[in-house]
């Protein structure tokens, strides 16, 4: 059980007082998080402390194939990412202008029921020229689509496709 208290040096001296007694019985402790002051039975918090993590951005996303050059020429020749830093089995590829770094690992095998699309996480791009000028640049260039696009009110649009490995990949945005 963990509580939420405003004042937590209040709370603690108080449960101090009290013989570490606080609403619910002996042997509470105490855990701080950037100003937040929880109060937490026992060891209880150890379980419940990563629901507390604050995310505060996305640093590398991996991606997993089956060849790792016929990746880095899609990711590279299709998508507009720069090569990075090699890291083997793989390598860092950098978006263009976005603050987006893909680790690419060659060498894998295709798991059984891969074929399966959905329930699935897909690492969704934005495009600056809009999601149906990104379609229309990979149709010419020969990328398999998988879920054609649609429109959402002149709002929102989206798509999905295919690398070379089968990994779902989108564009989701403006129209």
């Amino acid at each position: 059980m963990i509580f939420r208290v405003e004042n937590i040096e209040k709370t603690v001296s108080a449960m101090k007082e009290k013989g570490g007694e606080f609403p619910g019985g002996k042997y509470w402790d105490s855990l701080l998080t950037k100003g937040e002051g929880y109060v937490c039975k026992g060891n209880l918090y150890r379980r419940r402390i990563m629901s507390m993590i604050k995310i505060n951005g996305l640093n590398v996303v991996g991606i997993y194939a089956t060849d790792l050059e016929a990746a880095v020429a899609f990711y590279c020749g299709k998508l507009g990412f720069e090569k990075g830093v090699a890291m083997p089995p793989g390598v860092l590829l950098n978006a263009k202008g976005a603050n987006l770094t893909l680790y690419v690992e060659g060498g894998r095998e295709p798991r059984q029921g891969a074929g399966v699309k959905f329930p699935h996480a897909a690492l969704c791009f934005n495009a600056e020229e809009g999601v149906k000028a990104a379609l229309e640049k990979l149709e010419k260039a020969d990328v398999k689509i998988i879920m054609k696009y649609g429109d959402f009110n002149g709002k929102f649009a989206g798509f999905q496709f295919e690398d070379p490995s089968g990994n779902v990949l989108q564009f989701a945005g403006k129209p």
